[in-house]
């Protein structure tokens, strides 16, 4: 059974592994260079009594040789290569199934673990029984290991999350927990997924017939997380414990985010998870639900959608941009930690007044989140500036037309006289430095300025 997928499968010492504390799995697909490191950052852990599982996703590239290089004196280490390419989906559930322990760590070939993550998750699970999952702030690197942004989230303490708490606070912060920190109990992930048999002898039935209705999601990234806690709580680690690489052949850059943010809602909904403030769950749908309709130019649609909604965060400010429909949103306390709060207060408030004098005989480049900058250009041009151009990394959006623009690749933006132009950056996160970062390194010595400081208070 297992040759149908799985190509070669080593086992240490011929036996099977027994059950340990932890196990982290590695995924990697012909990124040779990449895997060589994060695979390097595991082996030199502080902590070092755990199991290491290797999926490789076919790859073509020498991974197989060089994997076995690394291994070969680790009695830790299991390397099982996929008989055919698949996707990130198939590799990691085929990693959390193959391993035998109580925890499970999934981390990826782009990703570098600082050497004490590991004994910090150990330390945390022997001070309270009560974690399901722990994550990490991350460090943003570039495609040469050269650091972007020093920390993902600014966060400064530690956060605990009891049952049934992260839905609510995630709706509101927008803490998205990064996939490759990802630590959790192996038994919750088997619930998640359908599965009810946590033993390692039936494994060879499950990757072969199972294993491959699995593909890869991104609402799945946040969905499992609220999911399982409803059973367990969540620990996240304020300060950065891994490094993570952002490069053009990352997966979840072909994504358009809008289709599985609505899948999220919609699957929130179904699950009847509690909830706090049903308002927020609302105002994160509406928000996905305009930029859908924003990128496909279905403006009736659109107009429609807003009369028939309730006066959520995004539904106001949509209203007021596209339609000239001064909607009130009577619901304050339930957004203003928003980003978008902001926004919205300075044109209910009348402080809806663009500091025009920072673009006397400039041309504006939008950079950063598509909601803002469908918002952000629309001002901008009632306030008669000119916006040359909407940048965008992620393939998935290049080619979406705004409503004067169409979002192009930073490569494709014609920038000869640099000093012409100011960027803006439409982040939801302030002071966002992994876009300031990335505008620099395509454009050296460029000006830019974040949204949030276009207006006058």
């Amino acid at each position: 059974m297992f040759g149908k997928l799985i190509s070669y499968f080593r086992v240490n010492n011929g036996h099977q592994l027994e059950v340990d504390f932890l196990t982290v799995v590695l995924l990697t697909f012909n990124r040779r260079d990449y895997v060589k490191i994060s695979l390097a950052a595991i082996l030199r852990q502080t902590y070092s009594n755990f199991r290491i599982i290797v999926i490789d996703n076919h790859s073509t590239d020498g991974t197989l040789d060089l994997v076995n290089d690394l291994i070969a004196d680790d009695e830790r280490v299991t390397y099982i290569r996929l008989n055919k390419a698949s996707n990130a989906g198939n590799s990691f559930v085929t990693g959390v199934l193959a391993a035998r322990s109580e925890y499970v760590l999934v981390t990826h070939d782009d990703d570098i673990l600082d050497d004490d993550y590991i004994e910090n998750i150990i330390n945390v699970c022997k001070d309270r029984s009560d974690v399901g999952l722990l994550a990490a702030n991350a460090r943003i690197i570039d495609e040469q290991g050269g650091l972007i942004n020093d920390r993902l989230y600014g966060l400064r303490e530690d956060v605990y999350f009891n049952k049934y708490e992260y839905l609510d606070y995630y709706l509101i912060n927008r803490l998205w927990l990064p996939t490759p920190s990802l630590c959790f109990r192996k038994e919750y992930y088997l619930k998640f997924i359908g599965f009810d048999n946590y033993t390692y002898r039936s494994i060879g039935d499950y990757v072969c017939r199972r294993v491959e209705q699995f593909s890869y999601r991104p609402s799945l990234d946040i969905f499992y997380n609220i999911f399982l806690n409803q059973y367990d709580g969540i620990y996240f680690f304020s300060e950065p414990k891994f490094s993570h690489r952002q490069h053009p052949g990352q997966e979840s850059r072909g994504v358009n985010q809008s289709r599985p943010m609505l899948e999220l809602v919609d699957e929130i909904n179904k699950a009847g998870f509690k909830l706090k403030n049903k308002e927020s769950l609302k105002n994160v749908e509406d928000k996905y639900k305009i930029q859908d309709l924003l990128f496909s130019n279905r403006f009736q649609e659109l107009g429609e959608y807003l009369d028939s909604s309730p006066a959520t965060l995004h539904v106001c400010i949509s209203s007021n941009l596209f339609f000239n429909k001064k909607i009130t949103y009577s619901q304050m306390s339930a957004s203003m930690e928003d980003p978008y709060y902001r926004l919205y207060e300075l044109m209910y408030f009348d402080r809806y007044k663009a500091n025009l004098d920072k673009f006397i005989d400039k041309q504006v480049v939008i950079v950063g989140s598509m909601l803002c900058a469908f918002y952000i250009e629309q001002i901008l041009i009632q306030k008669d500036c000119r916006v040359a151009a909407v940048l965008d990394l992620a393939p998935a959006r290049q080619g979406c037309d705004l409503i004067y623009n169409k979002i192009i690749a930073y490569e494709d933006f014609f920038y000869s006289d640099l000093g012409r132009y100011i960027f803006i950056i439409t982040s939801e996160r302030i002071n966002d430095l992994s876009i300031a970062s990335t505008i620099m390194e395509h454009f050296p010595g460029a000006n830019y300025l974040f949204w949030q400081s276009l207006f006058d208070d």
